[in-house]
């Protein structure tokens, strides 16, 4: 499958609603168009994964620059609304215990 999303810019914080799979073909242009967006100004960032039906780990380094990005200036990713197979790729590498999942 392939990967939608689109990125709304909130008054401090970027809302990023992903669609399909967040994956080793997918996650550059995420990543690319979170970046050109950052390079302004670095604010918190809220993924809805609502429509995420699946992510590898390549998808999960795409999140993990991300946050690294925003550590650099007091920023946090929050994640909403996961599948329970999205969750659980989170919960088996540990990242739940650094990126924010909210339910």
């Amino acid at each position: 499958m392939e990967l939608n999303f689109e990125i709304k810019k909130a008054q401090n914080s970027l809302l990023v609603l992903l669609k399909g799979d967040l994956d080793a073909y997918t996650c550059n242009s995420l990543k690319e168009k979170v970046e050109e967006m950052l390079k302004d100004e670095v604010v918190d960032i809220y993924i809805d994964a609502k429509e995420l039906d699946y992510i590898d780990s390549t998808g999960l380094g795409t999140i993990i620059g991300i946050y690294k990005i925003l550590k650099e200036d007091d920023k946090q990713i929050y994640m909403e609304n996961l599948k329970p197979n999205v969750r659980k790729m989170f919960k088996i590498t540990d990242l739940d215990q650094i990126i924010s999942i909210k339910e």
